[in-house]
């Protein structure tokens, strides 16, 4: 979206954004990668989790690839929680430690539904047919402590 309202050319404060950013990626990327891969195989047993998408669970569909192209993973992690986007808005709001937004590969994590946020203008079939289902949550997981993470997860489940 931010393309169609403010152009292909980055102003000069996000370009310095992203320089200062990728300094730092290196450090970053260890952490995160870590992080969120330990968060996916926890949540993948979670009784409220009707499913897990990361690309280090040999249940994702790009797995052989991540192999080959990502094998430590990524920060990103998707996961559908049972009672639709209600039930992924109930959880959010439980939430201590991640940040309602729509962005990725910080230091903090951060998490969305991407129904009521960044693809809310997409109609529902469409969406659906993107792997957009109903209850889907986006989390970009960001380098704080993985049981602090997961202690605020578990109990937003809870």
């Amino acid at each position: 979206m931010g393309r169609v309202h403010f152009g292909g050319a980055p102003d000069p404060h996000n370009c310095y954004l992203l320089e200062r950013g990728m300094r730092t990626l290196h450090a970053r990327m260890p952490i995160l990668t870590s992080n969120s891969a330990e968060l996916a195989r926890r949540l993948q047993d979670h009784p409220k989790v009707v499913r897990v998408q990361h690309v280090t669970l040999p249940s994702h569909s790009e797995y052989e690839i991540a192999q080959r192209v990502v094998p430590k993973g990524c920060g990103m992690l998707g996961i559908v929680v049972d009672g639709g986007d209600e039930g992924a808005m109930q959880f959010m709001s439980k939430l201590n430690l991640f940040y309602e937004a729509t962005s990725l590969g910080g230091v903090e994590s951060l998490i969305e539904v991407p129904a009521t946020s960044s693809h809310m203008a997409m109609p529902v079939d469409v969406r659906i047919a993107a792997g957009i289902e109903p209850g889907y949550v986006r989390i970009s997981v960001g380098i704080e402590h993985v049981e602090d993470l997961w202690e605020d997860l578990n109990q937003a489940l809870g």
